[in-house]
């Protein structure tokens, strides 16, 4: 954490157009990040490199970002991870490889962007990636589903408007009798 910007009432912003190396699980202390205009956050194995916040409101999400922001190997968990919306910045993508989300019970919001691509990843123990606004492309690629417990694991609400697609091929989804 102590290699991130300085949090400023609990928020750390990230710099635009700066990689951010994760190497190890950053607990984030209660704190939580907003993303710089096409901020990257790359972690070395999201076995073994991840982010999460000790402390943090779990329906406070832990990422929030309005830009593209490409994201590669690393996990995420918490309450409700996500509150993505490029509302008002047109073409902004979230490319992701290797993002695992674990023990989201919200993974959240993804909203009004011009592509969401998801490959090689996996949501373990979620619920709840919402796609909602217009969103040209939802895509995932060799992704696996294990939702939660009486959870749904993607939710496209009437209010979203996907233009292009809504692909999944090389998946699984896990559904047993929990």
């Amino acid at each position: 954490k102590d290699d991130l910007p300085s949090a400023s009432g609990g928020v750390i912003t990230l710099e635009d157009n700066v990689t951010y190396f994760i190497t190890t699980v950053v607990d984030l202390l209660g704190d939580r990040i907003i993303s710089g205009r096409n901020t990257t956050i790359i972690g070395g194995s999201s076995e073994n490199c991840g982010i999460k916040s000790t402390g943090l409101n779990a329906s406070t999400a832990l990422i929030t970002s309005q830009w593209s922001i490409p994201i590669r190997n690393i996990f995420i968990t918490h309450g409700t991870a996500l509150d993505l919306d490029a509302n008002g910045n047109p073409n902004q993508a979230i490319d992701w490889l290797g993002v695992n989300f674990t023990d989201c019970p919200t993974v959240g919001r993804i909203a009004n962007y011009n592509n969401f691509i998801m490959t090689d990843s996996a949501l373990l123990n979620f619920s709840g990636m919402t796609f909602d606004g217009t969103i040209g492309t939802v895509g995932f690629n060799q992704c696996l589903f294990d939702a939660s417990t009486g959870g749904t694991a993607i939710i496209v609400p009437n209010t979203a408007n996907i233009t292009r697609r809504l692909r999944i091929i090389y998946s699984s989804f896990i559904v047993t009798g929990k």
